[in-house]
């Protein structure tokens, strides 16, 4: 559906509101606002205001528009003059097409509305009206063939009927998944999120540096450790935040070394995570079983996360830039430096240093939170304080597991999943200050603490 919407001089807002069925879909506009209101996708719910000054456009002379509409992959885009916005993300192919449109009641020709509309490049009117409504059917497919639908139009002054059909055993269904994959939604709002969580983490992190190497704390056993893990989650914030300016501006020169040093800085950090847990456990759990020197954890926090960074390296077109277009406006892309998961090599190389890591981690955490909470649910010491100490434990437990969030990532909490993840791991250097302090507390006062003091004497 194209047209040409006539508008006054005030600010111009696009109104959308869309949810699932397959009732009909209504394109009206008026001096302030174009809407697009109905009830015709499989999956997709979108309710928002957008101004047109927050997508780059000028409210000067008439505007022209197109909305298309694709069944199929249960997709929604908006055409303003030159910028294309995609309402409805791709989706997977579905069971059935809410295609079979038929001209609804339309409103009386007004000062302000849409003229020059056309449906399927076919004229209709070049009168001003200030509403288009159209009904919807679904129109099932033949498995059979494995020929679905695409788009019908049934204009009421219209004698053309069009249906278009795709055979999906072509290789051409894949390449399409695998494009709708890459659309992020709401890539703005998750964008300013992140950068001001990494700068947050970050200043908090040389923060908790600052305050662990005080005189008072230098005798604590875990000091190692925790100054570990806040260097990991600095290092981590510090290439996030500057990530996407380098590769604006060093392109594909620069992208493979940065992308590198992110994935070190990131699987650094997964590293520390999994050492505070397991030193949490240790702490409690084999209280008087000898301790791991600090350099052993040192080795283990940082140097064995270089081992697969050096390899992938030579290896090639593992690390390098990579654009993430968002749903808003896909012409215009994210450009960051990371991991080319688009080809085999570099997706064999994610799940198995990143995805297979990261649920190690996530699964470790949960069962040694459940074995601690066992051995120290019978102890005097602890009932006295038993909810500051499962609390504490708990925090560090969950370094890890906040990343394992991304693994819930489905319909029809996609979205809230997404923007929990973001906040939480942005943030994680902040929240790493936050409980690290009363951790510290804790084992300056803690039983252990002799134990500590003996083994310094032995040494």
């Amino acid at each position: 559906f194209c047209g040409t919407w006539r508008h006054g001089n005030n600010p111009l807002s696009l109104n959308l509101n869309i949810s699932t069925g397959c009732k009909g879909i209504s394109i009206s506009a008026n001096e302030s606002f174009l809407s697009i209101n109905g009830q015709i996708t499989a999956q997709c719910r979108r309710s928002e205001v957008i101004t047109f000054k927050h997508l780059g456009l000028e409210s000067g002379g008439d505007i022209n528009f197109c909305l298309d509409w694709e069944p199929l992959l249960d997709q929604l885009m908006l055409t303003v003059g030159e910028k294309k916005l995609i309402l409805c993300s791709p989706a997977s192919l579905q069971d059935s097409c809410c295609t079979d449109l038929s001209d609804g009641p339309n409103t009386q020709d007004a000062d302000y509305g849409i003229l020059n509309t056309e449906i399927n490049h076919d004229f209709i009117t070049d009168k001003t009206r200030m509403a288009y409504n159209f009904l919807a059917n679904f129109t099932n497919y033949s498995k059979e063939d494995y020929t679905y639908c695409v788009s019908i139009f049934l204009i009421e002054n219209l004698k053309t009927r069009a249906c278009v059909s795709w055979d999906t055993r072509k290789a051409n269904k894949q390449q399409t998944e695998t494009n709708s994959d890459e659309i992020m939604p709401h890539l703005l709002e998750l964008t300013v999120i992140t950068y001001l969580g990494c700068a947050v983490s970050l200043i908090s992190c040389v923060a908790l540096i600052i305050y662990l190497f005080r005189k008072r704390y230098r005798c604590i056993y875990s000091l190692p450790i925790h100054v570990g893990l806040a260097v990991s989650l600095a290092f981590l914030s510090l290439n996030f935040f500057f990530n996407g300016v380098l590769a604006n501006v060093g392109g594909e020169s620069v992208c493979p070394w940065v992308g590198a040093v992110l994935h070190y800085a990131l699987l650094c950090s997964f590293a520390w995570m999994g050492i505070e847990v397991l030193h949490t456990f240790w702490l409690v759990y084999m209280v008087f079983t000898p301790r791991l020197k600090p350099y052993i954890w040192n080795l283990v926090g940082f140097a064995l996360p270089a081992v697969p960074v050096v390899i992938l390296a030579p290896i090639g077109d593992i690390y390098g830039p990579i654009e993430v277009p968002p749903s808003e406006d896909p012409e215009n892309p994210y450009k960051m430096c990371w991991m080319d998961i688009t080809e085999n090599k570099g997706w064999l190389a994610f799940c198995f240093t990143n995805v297979m890591i990261l649920a190690l981690l996530v699964s470790s955490g949960l069962v040694m939170l459940f074995l601690v909470y066992r051995q120290i649910r019978t102890r005097d010491e602890w009932k006295q304080n038993r909810v500051a100490f499962l609390s504490i434990w708990g925090l560090s437990c969950l370094y890890g597991t906040t990343w394992g969030l991304a693994f819930l990532e489905f319909e029809p909490i996609s979205t809230f999943i997404l923007f929990i993840t973001c906040i939480l791991n942005s943030f994680q250097g902040h929240l790493k200050g936050k409980s690290s302090a009363p951790k510290i507390s804790s084992e300056a006062t803690s039983p252990n603490r002799k134990l500590d003091k003996n083994e310094q004497l032995k040494n």
